[in-house]
């Protein structure tokens, strides 16, 4: 599928990546893709700045709905059980040190196990892991291209695919900056069939 992409699009996605990063969260989402699309310099991202939105708006909406960091939304999940997170924090790092609970401890295994678990640990901390609304989305991408009849996957068609895949955070913030998805897709679909949008 990625060899469908465009230069434009595999940026987009590299962009994705980064912005995962700076937020410090665990997984690439449909939000990192929007915020790609947002600072997009192409067409695709012209459609949403035309529609009133900013790379910071939308990086203050996802931190606003999900938090910061990497601990954000886990620390909340489990502080809806009654777990201070924080606490258990605090309590694991005077025992065990800073950032305890942040790496994986293999000094005592095998080597080999060793080995293996510190190949596990470095791909776990890739920024190249994608949630399943994200992998759906670029996957979507593809089928919104082909229903479009272009034989390539543009910036445009991975918005499309945030569109259509439709209950990532991604269009929750869409709707929380007040832009109309009916219009958006028209947008990016005469962007995608090549005419000048809307």
């Amino acid at each position: 599928m990625f060899e469908r992409f465009t230069s434009a699009a595999r940026q987009l996605v590299l962009v994705a990546q980064e912005q995962r990063a700076q937020l410090q969260h665990p997984w690439v989402g449909t939000e990192h893709l929007l915020l790609a699309l947002v600072l997009d310099e192409g067409p695709g991202g012209d459609a949403l700045r035309r529609h009133g939105l900013a790379a910071d708006q939308v990086a203050l909406t996802i931190s606003s709905l999900i938090g910061d960091g990497v601990r954000g939304e886990d620390d909340r999940l489990l502080g809806s059980l009654g777990i201070d997170m924080e606490a258990v924090r605090r309590s694991t790092e005077r025992s065990f040190g800073p950032g305890a609970l942040d790496r994986v401890r293999c000094s005592r295994l095998q080597p080999s196990r060793r080995r293996w678990l510190q190949r596990r640990s470095r791909t776990a901390t890739s920024s190249s892991r994608f949630n399943p609304r994200c992998k759906r989305v670029l996957e979507l991408s593809l089928r919104e291209a082909l229903r479009l009849k272009n034989n390539y996957i543009g910036p445009e068609h991975v918005g499309l695919g945030i569109l259509r895949e439709g209950s990532g955070l991604a269009c929750l913030v869409l709707a929380e900056c007040g832009v109309s998805l009916d219009n958006l897709q028209t947008d990016w679909e005469a962007i995608a069939l090549g005419s000048k949008a809307a």
